[in-house]
């Protein structure tokens, strides 16, 4: 079988034992190149996850896998403009359940709350993963001061759901959780009309 990467192509054996010697070969790449690995196209299957064993099972009849390698800069930038999708969805949602909260939720409001959780705990992550890489997006102190105040509101609503205050939670997704998604979405919108200018990441 074939190993692509970019324009270099290595020939291996159909044998397991050769999975070693290939995601080192990708690996040192990888180091050498400071690009990142996006997935692994075989034989025009696209594969995100668990390289190793989906080519191990299927050793025997692979011809071809290519390595799908992106800049840390173009991974940034896709997964800033998901946050952006995820958050023009959301808004109308928490005010649907903020509302709802008001009136005393439903089951089906708590599973949205878990979801809206959820949602909160990614956008946190991605600022952790996005600030421990050197580098970052325009206006990345913008980031990161919604990212906090997101915490702490956070922190907010775990106090109102302990005591139950069903309307204090409603004014936290209404007063405070809305107006930080919106913060975090303007700040991707800026961040892309400062890509028009320049780069954008730096």
């Amino acid at each position: 079988m074939q190993l692509k990467i970019l324009d270099q192509v290595f020939t291996f054996k159909n044998e397991v034992a050769a999975l070693e010697e290939i995601f080192a070969k990708i690996n040192q790449f990888l180091e050498e190149s400071g690009l990142v690995l996006s997935h692994l196209r075989v034989d025009d299957t696209e594969v995100y996850t668990d390289y190793y064993n989906y080519l191990k099972e299927r050793i025997d009849q692979i011809n071809l896998v290519e390595v799908e390698v992106r800049t840390v800069a173009g991974i940034l930038q896709d997964a800033l403009l998901t946050a952006e999708e995820y958050l023009e969805q959301a808004l109308p949602e928490i005010e649907t359940l903020a509302a709802e909260f008001y009136q005393g939720p439903s089951r089906e409001s708590w599973e949205r709350f878990q979801q809206l959780l959820d949602g909160v705990d990614w956008l946190n992550q991605l600022v952790t993963v996005i600030d421990q890489n050197t580098t970052k997006p325009e206006r990345w102190q913008d980031y990161l001061a919604v990212a906090d105040r997101l915490r702490d509101e956070l922190q907010n609503l775990q106090e109102a759901l302990e005591n139950r205050d069903y309307v204090m939670i409603g004014d936290l997704l209404n007063y405070e959780i809305i107006p930080c998604f919106q913060e975090f979405r303007e700040t991707i919108k800026k961040t892309k009309t400062d890509e028009g200018k320049n780069n954008g990441l730096h």
